[in-house]
């Protein structure tokens, strides 16, 4: 299967501006599938392209927690008045409405979310 960078992965390579590791190369180069006993040197080549890659999709995965981390922020400011200076405010709306708008998949993020609200509203 041709692996695709996606459009976080490029403005990553982008912005690390490799002289070597550019889009175009990463595209030729990860999908290449030669071994050292056929062709040593493009061998070498794919296992640097490779791991490259692999940062840039570490580097991803990251920048989309930071980034989530940001839109929980956002969402703070939307739901704070319903729910934290509200005379009726409990865990159980707010994680309700959290999972709605963000999926249980976020869940740990929210709980440490939970924990900064909890600060910023005591302070």
């Amino acid at each position: 299967m041709k692996k695709i960078l996606t459009s976080t992965e490029k403005k990553i390579i982008e912005y690390l501006n490799d002289p070597l590791y550019t889009i175009n190369f990463l595209e030729e180069w990860i999908n290449r599938t030669e071994t050292i006993a056929v062709n040593a040197p493009a061998a070498l080549q794919i296992m640097g392209a490779l791991g490259y890659y692999q940062a840039v999709k570490r580097i991803a995965q990251f920048e989309g927690r930071r980034m989530k981390l940001e839109e929980l922020l956002e969402m703070k400011k939307k739901y704070e008045q319903d729910f934290i200076f509200n005379e009726d405010y409990d865990d159980t709306h707010y994680l309700e409405a959290f999972i709605e708008e963000y999926g249980e998949t976020l869940y740990e993020a929210m709980k440490e979310l939970e924990k900064y609200l909890r600060q910023e509203v005591q302070q």
